[in-house]
């Protein structure tokens, strides 16, 4: 299975939320880039967007795969 990635800027955006999540197909992922806001980390923490990201998976029944790029951007795929 390939796995389609896009910059955030290309997905399009519902207006409700700062995150394309209710666009996103299974295999499809977008990449923030080190400087976006939901990038930012406590120390220990996951980024912003982890946390946007388990709201709309719970209350729609999906799955993401957050992880941290060597860069410091965020990749936000849709696994399920």
């Amino acid at each position: 299975m390939s796995i389609k990635i896009k910059p955030a800027s290309e997905i399009p955006n519902d207006g409700r939320s700062s995150y394309p999540f209710g666009q996103m197909q299974v295999g499809e992922a977008f990449l923030l880039p080190p400087v976006h806001p939901g990038c930012f980390r406590k120390p220990g923490k996951a980024p912003r967007v982890a946390g946007a990201a388990h709201n709309h998976a719970r209350l729609h029944d999906v799955k993401f795969r957050i992880t941290t790029q060597r860069d410091g951007g965020v990749r936000v795929e849709r696994i399920a």
